[in-house]
């Protein structure tokens, strides 16, 4: 089974062609669906995804007859994507999602004679739609097939959290069976990317030029975490500027402690009754960077009391296959029927 995945995102677009469970070829663009916010309308995303999927083709002596079905997930089912497809409420199995999903016309959305299977996003199911439960409402567009694609890459069976640290950190509780259940999220990657980059605190964590070095401090961790848990988040950010100051630290120790403030704030959530429905007792998968991840890993373990099994998948190369893995899943079961 040939398909194309496409996998998009605010930013940018990642394009896969595979072949059973090969992968024959991969390109991505850095057009994503913040274009459509920039120009009013998404005809550059429709340019670029149409490009990406000529020239990826080319390169493989592939044409378009060769590949004539495409799945797509992520934000391009949003109202800056292709076409706003609403949500779908959790729990939903991998059957739910298939069955969901949309098929757009190419000629029409991108001039190219194929067809794209859109993936509806998922949304937590709430008791009611009003600020008394604002924190249980979350959702997610391409997470969904990330997950399944994670746990069918190492085998984990459900019930199963997967903890996905991008530039935003998602929490997922899959089911005992095998339904995504709902979500978690919180801003934290795009927070380090905007403190690091347009704040006070840029010059204690920008770039020396120097060589990065691998760096890991217990000690740094829990100094975070005391931090975070007393003080707050946003005090615990500025102690990054006063460790600069009183000890003179170098600047791998104030950026893993920037690293773990975020992390550590994450964790509470997880600890807190926003969290309720997830199984701490079930296997955790976290994916994402190695640091970042063994982060979570140590947290989880010391701080929230998980004893079960703890999955990290911080390969660039496992990472990559996530999505083409969760909608070949996708794809097989809608020819299986």
């Amino acid at each position: 089974m040939r398909i194309g995945v496409i996998d998009c995102g605010s930013a940018s677009t990642k394009l896969s062609i595979a072949d059973g469970a090969s992968i024959l070829a991969a390109n991505s663009v850095a057009v994503g669906t913040n274009s459509t916010l920039e120009t009013g309308n998404n005809l550059a995303l429709r340019r670029a995804i149409k490009k990406l999927i000529e020239e990826t083709l080319q390169r493989i002596g592939l044409t378009i007859r060769d590949v004539p079905r495409y799945i797509a997930a992520g934000m391009i089912s949003s109202e800056l994507g292709l076409k706003l497809l609403p949500h779908m409420q959790a729990p939903a199995s991998l059957d739910d999602i298939a069955q969901g999903m949309e098929v757009l016309d190419g000629k029409e959305y991108l001039d190219l004679d194929v067809a794209i299977h859109l993936v509806r996003g998922v949304i937590n199911a709430v008791p009611a739609k009003d600020y008394a439960h604002l924190e249980t409402m979350d959702l997610m567009r391409g997470e969904e097939v990330q997950t399944f694609g994670a746990m069918e890459l190492l085998g984990t069976k459900p019930p199963a959290n997967i903890v996905e640290l991008g530039s935003t950190t998602k929490w997922i509780h899959v089911d005992a069976r095998g339904r995504l259940a709902g979500s978690i999220t919180s801003l934290s990657g795009q927070v380090y990317a905007a403190v690091a980059g347009h704040t006070l605190l840029a010059g204690s964590l920008r770039d020396d030029g120097r060589p990065p070095e691998s760096f890991w401090s217990e000690e740094l961790l829990e100094a975070a975490y005391r931090s975070v848990s007393h003080q707050g988040l946003l005090r615990s950010l500025f102690l990054i500027r006063s460790g600069q100051v009183y000890m003179k630290n170098t600047l791998a120790e104030r950026r893993f402690y920037f690293s773990a403030a975020l992390c550590c704030d994450d964790i509470r959530i997880f600890a807190s009754g926003a969290a309720a429905g997830f199984d701490g007792s079930a296997p955790f998968v976290i994916v994402g960077n190695a640091e970042r991840c063994r982060m979570y890993e140590y947290l989880l373990r010391n701080k929230t009391g998980v004893k079960g099994s703890i999955f990290i998948l911080d390969r660039k190369e496992d990472m990559e296959k996530l999505s083409v893995i969760g909608c070949r899943m996708i794809m097989s079961w809608l020819d299986a029927k």
